[in-house]
């Protein structure tokens, strides 16, 4: 049986940021998450992510892995952020995944990255693919992702987006068993490449990074940067409402118990 391909909906974004979201109603406030009174949480700012990452590992804060418990937290609160700016779907897999990548940068202090390239995934019924295209990248037609290569050089493979892929069958008429996975968070060489092959792109992973890179820089960046770090803000509110999450944030300096209330 043949492969389906994505049907991917949408017009076309800037040229200086190669990812699209769809519009949404739900306005950010409506969701977002109100700061916990007692606790002081770390935002996350571009700028000083880039300076970490540029400073190497001389000075820098001990990393912190997260364990498959906190695994859970992260995506729930991920989502429950993205609510805020999008009705998820894998049309808005880049987005979904970028804002994870600078989440876990922030929270791990790790250098994550996003990824571009090609997607297979089934789950009992037809092949869902879909094939990254150099040519076409004005059109979105690549999937990204995120990994980060370990000090052995293994790499962690990371998709958040991995959720919506039971919708994304119903989308083409493809059959689904099972429920959609809660998340990839995995080795490669430990995928089970029946359920989900990733072939990574290097043209296009190098076109997204520098794109997303040269945005977040700008002096006068698109709208959805503005949306992407209230989202990202959003989610290390509610981790922080989370008493596992908090631990966690505490011992990488993340939060920390606020002092007391002005009189």
């Amino acid at each position: 049986m043949g492969v389906r391909r994505l049907d991917r909906g949408g017009g076309k974004m800037p040229r200086r940021l190669p990812i699209a979201i769809r519009p949404s109603c739900h306005s950010i406030h409506n969701v977002r998450a109100r700061p916990c009174p007692s606790v002081f949480v770390r935002r996350f700012e571009y700028p000083k992510l880039i300076r970490r990452t540029q400073a190497g590992t001389v000075g820098r804060m001990p990393n912190v892995p997260l364990s498959d418990a906190l695994r859970g937290v992260v995506c729930e609160k991920l989502f429950e952020a993205l609510a805020g700016i999008m009705a998820p779907s894998i049309h808005h897999a880049a987005a979904i995944n970028t804002i994870g990548c600078y989440l876990l940068c922030h929270l791990t202090g790790d250098d994550y990255e996003v990824t571009a390239g090609s997607v297979v995934v089934r789950q009992g019924g037809a092949p869902l693919a879909l094939r990254a295209d150099a040519s076409r990248i004005e059109d979105h037609e690549y999937y990204l992702w995120i990994e980060r290569r370990d000090a052995g050089g293994r790499v962690e493979l990371v998709d958040f987006a991995a959720r919506c892929w039971r919708d994304w069958a119903r989308e083409v008429n493809v059959l689904w068993l099972g429920p959609a996975p809660d998340a990839v968070w995995t080795f490669v060489d430990a995928l089970d490449g029946a359920v989900a092959q990733y072939a990574p792109d290097g043209k296009i992973t190098n076109m997204v990074r520098t794109g997303l890179h040269h945005a977040f820089r700008s002096p006068n960046p698109p709208e959805q940067v503005a949306r992407w770090e209230s989202a990202i803000n959003t989610a290390l509110d509610r981790l922080a409402h989370d008493p596992r999450a908090l631990a966690y944030m505490v011992e990488r300096g993340i939060a920390a118990p606020a002092g007391p209330p002005d009189r």
